[in-house]
């Protein structure tokens, strides 16, 4: 999961080092043929840090920013648990810096985003304005590259990434008040290798409907939200993030659907979310968790969440931890939430422990889950906590050139890619990546 932060104008928002539990209203979460470059290779397999690194429309292919101190080049990160983290400063490597910058991970790297506009000028407002870095090995990085944005509203920002099985999709959402109910997907660009992008028209049925979630995997991309009316529910899909097509509703036998959120992966495509059955004694109605399963999302097979609650306002949240499990979270009014995870989508395992820190900031890159936990006070290094496919959490070992919080620093935020841990300070001023080792 990725949590933001809002910038000073209220406008687009950043990953937040710290873990925040939203209170009140909150936010939630749509085609042109993608690019076709090709995608870039993975870094060289190594299983410990180096020892020498301890101190729209289409766009032109970006050359390289230089570093002002030469880094060398890092291998892939160890595909096991990890146990520590080697940090090395990597200085100020992105330009697209000054302010309201967000940061990716994927499998083949990492994006920076950041955005402008929509400040007030006198009577006028600035246009929108989106620029994108992208990396292999989080220390070198491209030239940033505008992203087409032409008939956006100033108000839109970029909400997520969505990686497939032949490339990525980003995708925009307005932000700002959500009482009225979750913001909607607007905007949609793809990309092979997120260094260029495509913007994507958008599909009459999203047009027309409400896009709130959208996520992707090696089974393709799929999308939850609801119809028109804003009470039926509705799932989209698509093998190549340009073409659109609505698959079938699960089906149950009593009671009222509710669909949540969904993932795909190796398994297949799992959909999250409740029945709404009637209430008790005259109460209000009370939601049961659960999932669906389906090789190919025209058929769904209802699965079990052992020990899963009930309650008025149960919600079902699913987090593709890797290509090869996904995590389903139960949210109640509850003071403890309850989770599983499954390797297939059907066969769904309780953790008897959950960490109070596994559901909220978690940020996965298609192979690692991690948390990144503030400092108590505000000063000093952050705690690097990862966790395995069964949500295990491990708190890692830190050496090398550690970031430092300080009350009078920009904040930090953070992704998970192919090399590591890339922490990155709000204002995109200074990089570091944790380059990480199992035993």
């Amino acid at each position: 999961m990725q949590a933001f932060t809002g910038r000073s104008t209220a406008r687009s928002v950043v990953l937040a080092l710290t873990l925040v539990a939203a209170a009140g209203c909150s936010a939630a979460p749509p085609s042109a043929s993608p690019s076709t470059s090709p995608r870039p290779s993975a870094p060289p397999a190594s299983t410990e840090p180096s020892p020498s690194l301890a101190t729209a429309s289409p766009s032109p292919a970006p050359t390289l920013v230089p570093s002002p101190t030469p880094l060398l080049p890092v291998g892939a990160a160890p595909a096991g648990p990890w146990t520590s983290v080697a940090w090395i400063d990597a200085g100020s490597g992105l330009s697209v810096a000054q302010t309201n910058v967000a940061v990716r991970g994927w499998t083949g790297g990492y994006v920076a985003i950041r955005t402008a506009g929509g400040d007030s000028v006198g009577d006028a407002t600035k246009p929108l304005a989106i620029s994108t870095q992208s990396s292999a090995d989080g220390l070198h990085w491209s030239a940033a590259a505008d992203l087409d944005v032409t008939g956006l509203d100033s108000s839109i920002q970029v909400a997520g990434l969505a990686e497939g099985p032949d490339g990525l999709l980003m995708f925009g959402e307005p932000f700002g008040d959500t009482c009225g109910g979750p913001p909607t997907i607007v905007a949609l660009w793809s990309s092979h290798d997120a260094r260029t992008w495509h913007r994507l028209p958008m599909p009459k049925a999203f047009a027309s409907n409400s896009v709130e979630t959208m996520s992707g995997g090696s089974a393709g991309f799929i999308a939850t939200g609801h119809l028109r009316n804003g009470t039926t529910p509705a799932i989209w899909l698509s093998d190549d993030g340009a073409a659109w097509r609505a698959a079938p509703l699960p089906r149950v036998s009593s009671g009222q659907l509710v669909v949540n959120d969904a993932a795909s992966f190796a398994g297949g495509l799992v959909v999250g979310g409740a029945i709404l059955g009637p209430g008790e004694c005259g109460g209000p109605s009370r939601l049961h968790p659960t999932v669906w399963w389906s090789a190919d999302g025209q058929r769904w097979t209802q699965e079990s969440l052992p020990g899963a609650s009930s309650s008025a306002n149960a919600r079902v949240r699913l987090v593709r931890l890797s290509d090869h499990t996904v995590a389903a979270f139960e949210s109640t009014d509850a003071e403890t939430d309850l989770a599983w995870v499954s390797t297939d989508g059907r066969s769904w395992q309780s953790v008897p422990s959950l960490s109070t820190t596994a559901e909220y900031g978690m940020v996965t890159g298609g192979r690692h889950a991690v948390v990144i936990i503030q400092p108590d006070g505000g000063s000093g290094p952050a705690t690097v906590v990862t966790f395995d496919d069964r949500l295990t959490a491990t708190t890692v070992a830190q050496t090398g050139q550690v970031p430092m919080a300080s009350p009078d620093a920009a904040g930090w935020i953070f992704a998970v890619g192919p090399t590591g841990i890339l922490v990155v300070r709000e204002d995109g001023g200074r990089l570091w990546l944790g380059v990480p080792s199992s035993t």
